[in-house]
Formats: C-alpha cells, structure tokens, sequence
C-alpha cells in the first residue's frame, strides 16, 4: 500500500511543482513589458509625484503599422524594466477625440509619438516617430537628463523617418 502510494504522490507532487515554476515563469513576463496603467491623467500626476517617477505617455492609432511595430518593442524585457523603474507609463489613443485634442496641445502632429512629462505634467521632452528598443531608452535618458538639467529643459520636437518603410502619420489628416 505504502508503494502504491508513492507511486501516484510522487508524479503529483512533481507535476505540481512543474506547474508553478511554469506559472511564475510566466508571471515574471508579464511584468517585463512597459506597465501601461489605465488611468486618468490627473491621476498619473499624483502617482508620479507620489513615487518620484516621470509619466511617459505614448501615442498610438490603431491603424498605424510602426505604432503596432512599437508595440512590440514595449513588451520587450530590457524596455520594460527601464522605463516600469523611472516612468508612470499611459498610453493615448490618436483616434480618440480628447486624447487627440491633448496631444495636439502638446504639438504632436503624427503617430507613434512619445510625451515625457515631470510630476506636475510640464512637458519636457517628445519625439515623434518610430524607435527601436535603443531608441526608446536613448529618449528616455535625455527626458531624464533635461529634468535634472533644467536649463536644457527647452523643447525640441524631433521628427525622424523609421528605417523601415513605416512612416510617421500626419494627426493633421483625421481632422
């Protein structure tokens, strides 16, 4: 009776432990991309200012190729963590009407397009265009050094061509 006991607790108990290695694996996933919280912007202010984070907002139509591109490159691990340690991350629709009406506020006028804000929501740096993994995080670093350095603090709105044959979208043309 013993064996047969063995026999059948053992393969459970091993099947098990195979099952929660696999389930944690998977947890840890999940929390590698860019965390994009679903949350209203007054509210990504306090939640910056409260963990002494930037917000990073990204702006995205569901008919642009390079933002489905971009999507991508935010689920990838080395991108998840930088910016999930440094940023309060959104994400805006261009087609939704208010989250058009902010961007263009804040000047962009094609998609995919990324917004770096302080705690308080002041704009310090955006860029609009495609971007690599490098290329994210190599704008992320100049966001950050423009906040330490207000001085540099001015706003440059850079326009670079993807090296795929995916350009930036004029937001001009959904009027």
């Amino acid at each position: 009776m013993r064996k047969k006991l063995l026999k059948t607790a053992v393969p459970v108990i091993l099947a098990l432990l195979l099952q929660s290695f696999a389930y944690e694996k998977t947890e840890n996933k999940v929390a590698s991309r860019v965390s994009f919280n679903k949350i209203t912007f007054s509210k990504a202010g306090k939640n910056a200012k409260a963990q002494k984070k930037m917000i990073f907002v990204i702006i995205q139509a569901e008919w642009c190729g390079a933002c489905k591109k971009m999507q991508k490159i935010t689920a990838n691990d080395s991108v998840g963590k930088f910016y999930n340690e440094r940023f309060i991350s959104i994400k805006f629709n261009a087609d939704n009407l208010w989250q058009y009406y902010r961007a263009s506020n804040w000047g962009i006028t094609s998609v995919p397009a990324m917004i770096y804000l302080d705690e308080r929501r002041n704009v310090i740096h955006k860029v609009e265009g495609f971007r690599d993994a490098a290329g994210l995080i190599k704008e992320a670093n100049t966001a950050i050094e423009k906040r330490r350095n207000p001085q540099k603090k001015k706003t440059h709105l850079f326009v670079m061509k993807s090296e795929s044959s995916m350009q930036p979208f004029s937001l001009l043309s959904l009027q």
